[in-house]
């Protein structure tokens, strides 16, 4: 099966949000202190209701207190894919029995065997093929029909000691 893409930053993204969803406890470790403030407010409303008000502000503050980094975050990524990826630079993407073979117009060419991959799992945009805790690719699930997804899906639970999450493809 071949898949023809050109990279967007958009799916960029969503591949690392897919990553760092993947990962709770990074985001735990990372946004602790508005976490616990979040909770405690939640249960302040719980158990004094009529103390509303106070407790909708300290989640506020909670938000507020999260928002700096999280755009400096995303800000990164954009950083990332501009200095890594050409926006006119189309891929091939070869899936077949051995693994995952990556072509670009350029002319490099990378093949990923399956055994390589330790986890394959997909979220609303791409499909992540993670290598180790820091090393993926991804592809655009824009580009894949249903059948494409079944056949990647059937080609990735044949991997050994792979984890693969990839929902049945709707008919």
């Amino acid at each position: 099966m071949d898949l023809q893409f050109c990279l967007s930053e958009s799916d960029y993204v969503a591949a690392q949000c897919a990553w760092t969803l993947h990962r709770p406890l990074l985001i735990i470790r990372g946004y602790w202190y508005s976490l616990l403030i979040l909770c405690m407010a939640t249960v302040g409303i719980v158990v004094k209701p009529e103390r509303w008000k106070i407790d909708i502000l300290f989640m506020s503050v909670a938000i507020a207190a999260a928002m700096p980094s999280l755009i400096i975050l995303r800000w990164r990524w954009h950083r990332q894919f501009k200095g890594n990826f050409s926006l006119d630079t189309n891929i091939i993407a070869t899936v077949d029995e051995r693994g995952v073979k990556l072509a670009a117009t350029q002319g490099a060419q990378k093949t990923h065997l399956w055994a390589s991959f330790s986890q394959i799992y997909e979220s609303r945009r791409v499909v992540m093929l993670e290598k180790d805790p820091n090393d993926f690719l991804f592809l655009p699930k824009s580009v894949m029909n249903s059948g494409q997804l079944a056949e990647l899906k059937r080609l990735a639970e044949s991997a050994p000691n792979c984890k693969v999450k990839l929902a049945a493809p709707l008919a």
